[in-house]
């Protein structure tokens, strides 16, 4: 009877009973009795038997040091607060695997939520505050335990009161809202910052959502997530509609210079042909080079595949079209094509001009007579009034090796004479030595003439052409 005893009191909890350790006793599953000490948890573990009638001799109860369930409860219901008190020492197994078990999910929660606060932190320019990172070693212990007496003894020692637990663990709370939404504030983020500026009234509101996303502040107070993501589904909405509407003006522009490139390209190679007649003279000025210009030109003028509607709308970072990564800074090549156009338009005018020369005029109508060649004809209408458009459709390969040959026959070369150097020496002309400036002028461009002239053997015919900077021509 004294031993039922013993055994109610230890059984309903409070006490405990070390028993004689000479005998040591074993639990049914064949593992030793931790301490050699019953307990209200290892009692119901242990048979009764006369190795348990050794142990009692000279056994001694005391209070329990081991704290109860209830008195843990108000720590483990920060973690989650459906946990229940236990009525007797029995109830307190399965609060004791209820507590594990919302260890075990904090475990699972605790690292991936540390990643993403960090990664976020790092994202959004700002510092993980030191609060967390302590935080998140407490929690890291306390989930590492294996029973609520361990986690009980774990929580104590970080945290004096429940209270100033749950106001830690507030905060764990906090970082993990804001690690449930870190994948879409970072789009956004990512997002705002790769936007350009297409509109100033959007390009205002961009920076003050810019602002919106900062780590410290959602940190502090992530229920301001889902508002700061509204309004940024906003503004986004006004870009994509302000970007694509530019994007696709810029290219529909870009479509015209284009077509005009392509159209001056029989020009071009009408003229650049007529250039390689070395009879008829240096090239134009720039015209040397105007196929590979025009190369280069059509080049810049390609057109983006999604000109009509840049994929700027989707998730992601992809706030410029993915495929040609078009902003505003881009420029038109208008300038460019302006150019080609004029040289294209000069350089022609400016064979047709020494087509028309007196002496190479003669020669073309004589052979045109004497061949019956049907471009020839036409060549000469066409240098007669100057229809520098016309030309493309005439100028072949073959009329102008035919050209090449019938000026090198008529002995016909050209030498240029710069005109700045000789200027030069002429200086300022003053009301008072304007006849002796003019008979200067005379004098030293007849000299160039003839020296001209004299690179070449008697009975070449030289045609002299005048230029302002050799150089230039080059």
């Amino acid at each position: 009877m004294a031993n039922l005893y013993l055994f109610t009191l230890v059984k309903l909890g409070g006490y405990e009973l070390a028993l004689n350790t000479a005998t040591q006793i074993q639990l049914t599953n064949g593992k030793p009795l931790p301490g050699n000490k019953l307990t209200a948890h290892t009692l119901s573990l242990c048979k009764w038997n006369t190795q348990m009638d050794k142990a009692l001799l000279g056994a001694r109860i005391a209070p329990s040091i081991t704290k109860g369930w209830n008195e843990v409860l108000p720590y483990a219901r920060v973690l989650d607060d459906s946990l229940k008190p236990a009525s007797t020492p029995d109830e307190e197994v399965p609060r004791n695997d209820q507590l594990l078990a919302v260890l075990a999910k904090l475990k699972d929660q605790l690292s991936p939520v540390e990643h993403a606060i960090t990664s976020l932190a790092d994202k959004l320019g700002g510092p993980v505050p030191k609060s967390f990172t302590e935080l998140a070693a407490r929690l890291a212990n306390l989930v590492a335990t294996t029973s609520y007496q361990e986690f009980d003894a774990a929580v104590r020692e970080s945290y004096a009161t429940p209270e100033k637990f749950k106001e830690a663990f507030a905060e764990f709370d906090r970082a993990r809202k804001l690690r449930d939404r870190a994948f879409e504030i970072s789009q956004a983020r990512d997002y705002l910052a790769a936007a350009c500026e297409v509109d100033k009234a959007i390009e205002r509101d961009r920076k003050t959502n810019l602002d919106y996303f900062k780590f410290d502040t959602l940190y502090a107070s992530p229920h301001l997530v889902p508002a700061r993501l509204d309004s940024f589904d906003k503004w986004k909405g006004n870009y994509v509609q302000a970007y694509r509407k530019a994007h696709r003006a810029f290219y529909e522009t870009l479509g015209q210079i284009a077509a005009t490139a392509q159209a001056l390209r029989p020009a071009a190679i009408a003229l650049n042909r007529l250039n390689t007649i070395a009879e008829l003279g240096p090239p134009l000025a720039g015209t040397a080079s105007l196929g590979a210009d025009l190369d280069h030109l059509e080049a810049e003028a390609y057109v983006c595949l999604d000109a009509a509607e840049a994929g700027v709308a989707g998730a992601g970072a992809n706030a410029l079209c993915p495929k040609c990564q078009w902003t505003p800074a881009k420029p038109l090549p208008q300038k460019t094509c302006d150019r080609l156009s004029q040289l294209t338009a000069q350089g022609l005018a400016d064979r047709i001009q020494r087509l028309k020369d007196a002496s190479i005029a003669t020669i073309l109508r004589q052979a045109a007579a004497d061949t019956q060649r049907t471009d020839l004809k036409a060549l000469l209408d066409i240098i007669q009034i100057a229809a520098a458009d016309k030309l493309v459709a005439v100028i072949t390969d073959d009329l102008v090796a035919f050209l090449r040959k019938l000026l090198q026959e008529a002995n016909i070369v050209h030498e240029t004479v710069a005109l700045k150097p000789i200027l030069d020496q002429v200086g300022a002309i003053e009301d008072a030595r304007l006849e002796e400036a003019l008979a200067k002028l005379t004098t030293l461009l007849r000299t160039a003439i003839k020296n001209a002239k004299a690179k070449h053997p008697a009975g070449k015919h030289v045609r002299v052409l005048l230029q302002m900077d050799e150089a230039s021509e080059r």
